[in-house]
């Protein structure tokens, strides 16, 4: 069996990577703000595209729709309900 295709790689300072795949979500690297640790819709969902911010990670799953996680401090993490997006960028 072949490893599943990379569809989407991305590291901010303290998340060494996050990956995105036919399978779905992988990241590595600190986890002091919970930005290592995928929510399970996501980690097994289909997703298009993740980025890594210095605390937090946004996903981009195939229906539009956006998922993020990690600090919570001002409001990094609070997507609005019913938002539906083409392309995502998690910022600093």
């Amino acid at each position: 069996m072949s490893a599943p295709k990379t569809l989407h790689l991305t590291a901010a300072l303290l998340l060494t990577a996050a990956s995105a795949t036919q399978a779905g979500v992988t990241a590595a690297g600190r986890n002091a703000e919970g930005q290592s640790t995928i929510p399970s819709d996501v980690a097994n969902g289909n997703v298009t595209a993740v980025s890594a911010g210095k605390r937090h990670s946004v996903a981009l799953l195939a229906d539009g729709s956006v998922r993020a996680w990690g600090q919570t401090s001002d409001g990094r993490v609070e997507v609005p309900a019913g938002l539906r997006a083409t392309a995502i960028d998690a910022g600093a």
